[in-house]
């Protein structure tokens, strides 16, 4: 049975837009959805010479399969969340993306950041706001009684700028390791993961009115949630209130450190209750 039509009818379109859909084949008008479309076309048209119909796309994908280009997992993720979540909130999270700078936004990296983020904001109004919650609770460390399993965000990599004279000593002879290096447990001085996050985010922030919200945001939102923790009893809460870490070389708190300083705090406590031992 030949063609019916000497061109692709609008039918033969939507029933190849339909499969593509279905089969996570790439139909969004780039360059892999033009090749995509080539290659179908000149099946359908040279090759076979049989209509477009969802029956001969079944019998011919064996074949296609191999040459066609499909979206990767982590899109396929990304569009599966953004179909079950609020139409005009993913858009506004959509225009915020596009926009910031500090977040890797492109390939598989950008859209397990889109991902892990709209699936934070899942049932909320999507602001600087809530975006910045919804980083630090991504960021936040999680327990063994948090279910939810949150991926790490892909940071935009920011060149470090490495003083000559480290890991040797300065002109006076005293070595110089730099305010802002801590020890380590293996006993080397360097920063913490926590630390070169922060790094990240405040250099992309410098020309970015949005990373820079973000940024403030962040340390508001982990003010408020250090401010929050508390113990089981007054003698813990004093304790934890007396946690501060300040930023480096000032008298600053560093309140997204002090509230991990603090959380880690209260899960040693809560690993201690829940192994009997007593906690005052």
């Amino acid at each position: 049975m030949a063609r019916t039509s000497q061109t692709i009818t609008q039918q033969e379109v939507a029933v190849y837009a339909k499969f593509a859909q279905d089969h996570n084949i790439i139909n969004d008008g780039t360059q892999a959805d033009i090749d995509n479309s080539n290659l179908v076309l000149d099946y359908f048209t040279k090759t076979w010479n049989e209509d477009i119909t969802e029956a001969n796309l079944v019998q011919a994908f064996p074949q296609l399969k191999p040459h066609l280009k499909f979206q990767s997992k982590a899109e396929v993720e990304l569009r599966k969340t953004a179909a079950d979540s609020d139409a005009v909130a993913t858009q506004k999270f959509a225009t915020w993306f596009e926009k910031q700078t500090f977040l890797i936004r492109e390939g598989e990296l950008g859209f397990e950041n889109a991902n892990n983020l709209l699936q934070e904001l899942r049932g909320r109004d999507v602001t600087n706001e809530t975006i910045a919650a919804a980083i630090g609770r991504i960021e936040a460390p999680t327990s063994k009684y948090d279910t939810r399993v949150r991926r790490p965000l892909h940071y935009v990599k920011t060149e470090r700028v490495v003083d000559p004279r480290s890991h040797v000593a300065t002109d006076d002879g005293t070595p110089f390791l730099g305010n802002d290096l801590r020890k380590q447990a293996d006993g080397s001085y360097g920063k913490s993961p926590a630390d070169y996050a922060r790094e990240r985010v405040a250099a992309s922030a410098k020309n970015n009115p949005v990373a820079t919200d973000s940024a403030k945001l962040l340390e508001a939102q982990a003010r408020q949630d250090a401010e929050n923790i508390r113990g089981n009893s007054r003698y813990q809460d004093s304790i934890l209130s007396r946690i501060i870490v300040f930023k480096p070389g000032t008298t600053d708190t560093d309140w997204v450190q002090t509230l991990q300083s603090r959380r880690a705090i209260l899960r040693t406590w809560v690993a201690e209750a829940s192994g009997n031992r007593s906690v005052r």
